[in-house]
């Protein structure tokens, strides 16, 4: 058994060896943040293979980081197609924001309320650094 897992390790460019399993985490974390960011666009096709390429590991690995992007509603698996960004509709589009509001809204008020008489002044117009006349 122990030979099989090293089998299932790789040189990183750090020089430390990681599990498969940690390589896929790798790979769904990178995409992940660019679809979050938008350095992916919905609709924009995944290859499997250019995937793999670019990070070094196999189609399997890279497999199963779509598929956890899949139940994440970030990627839509098409049968014989390919993955793609996941293309959220109008009504999702505005839950999404809605939710982003609302997050916002209650970080705002948190960091609001530890400020001191210094950071609120900053927050005013024209307290901030750069609006200087």
């Amino acid at each position: 058994m122990a030979a099989a897992a090293d089998r299932h390790r790789t040189k990183q460019a750090t020089g430390q060896t990681r599990p498969a399993a940690g390589r896929a985490d790798i790979v769904h974390t990178a995409l992940r943040r660019a679809i979050i960011e938008q350095a992916l666009l919905p609709g924009a096709k995944l290859p499997e293979d250019t995937i793999g390429e670019t990070f070094g590991v196999s189609r399997t690995l890279v497999r199963a980081a779509l598929a956890r992007l899949a139940a994440e509603g970030l990627v839509e698996q098409v049968q014989n197609r390919g993955s793609f960004v996941a293309s959220p509709s109008l009504a999702e589009a505005e839950q999404i924001f809605d939710v982003r509001r609302q997050l916002e809204g209650l970080v705002v008020e948190r960091l609001a309320g530890s400020l001191d008489a210094d950071g609120l002044r900053r927050l005013r117009p024209g307290g901030g650094r750069g609006r200087r006349r």
